[in-house]
């Protein structure tokens, strides 16, 4: 058996239900050369370094299967074909490459999507400003009109610096 990879690119409103149809028609495609899925692993939302298809955004999707000997041109071609006629509507790009046996064990790292970083950024920030001491001294807020029992807030502002 020989292992290959297929890395896809598809729309960023690309449904669950049209990514399933997608993985389907890879082991379709693979069931006619007896071959076998071995991954199928939706990787995320990323920027795209320049546009496809006039988008900026897309989603990775990695395929990882197995091949009979001799079987590979076969796949290939039908492979092309389900995907021009069936998917052109939402997947923008896709590359094959054939893969070693010892790449084909050994794990890969995923990189972090762009949804999955914006909430790790966004917690960052928060747990830095929910760290913060603030020290208000009553020198600080007090306009010298008041007798010192109502606080007028309206006019306090908070500066917070992060640190990285």
């Amino acid at each position: 058996m020989k292992h290959y990879e297929t890395l896809l690119l598809v729309r960023t409103d690309a449904t669950e239900e049209k990514i399933k149809t997608l993985e389907k028609a890879i082991e379709g495609s693979l069931k006619k050369v007896e071959g076998k899925i071995t991954r199928f692993d939706k990787w995320g939302k990323y920027k795209l370094a320049y546009p496809v298809q006039k988008q900026n955004y897309g989603v990775y999707i990695l395929s990882r299967y197995e091949l009979p000997d001799g079987c590979a041109n076969d796949f290939f071609k039908d492979f092309e074909i389900n995907i021009r006629v069936r998917h052109a509507d939402f997947l923008m790009r896709h590359v094959s490459v054939a893969l070693t046996a010892a790449q084909a064990e050994a794990d890969y790292k995923r990189p972090t999507p762009i949804d999955e970083s914006e909430s790790i950024v966004r917690d960052r920030r928060i747990m830095a400003m929910s760290n913060q001491n603030i020290t208000l001294e009553s020198e600080d807020f007090d306009d010298g009109a008041s007798d010192g029992e109502v606080l007028d807030i309206s006019r306090l502002s908070l500066e917070v610096e992060e640190e990285n």
